[in-house]
């Protein structure tokens, strides 16, 4: 139950951090890996989501907390 909960917590804290554009050092490392990741998937032109955990991936790349399932950052 605390592992689904702390998942939630990163999911609306990556959402508000994109809504409000914070963390931008983050997402500036850890999104142009995932855009060459063979597992991105385009949701459309702006939304981008990690096949291997489901995640949105403007969002997670903004979470400190979060980790690549594998491992790339």
């Amino acid at each position: 139950m605390k592992k689904f909960l702390n998942k939630l917590r990163n999911i609306v804290l990556g959402t508000y951090y994109n809504i409000c554009n914070k963390h931008n050092d983050l997402a500036n490392e850890r999104l142009p890996i995932c855009e060459n990741c063979e597992y991105k998937i385009n949701l459309s032109q702006n939304i981008h989501m990690c096949d291997q955990c489901g995640c949105i991936l403007e969002s997670k790349v903004r979470v400190r907390l979060e980790q690549c399932p594998l491992n790339k950052w």
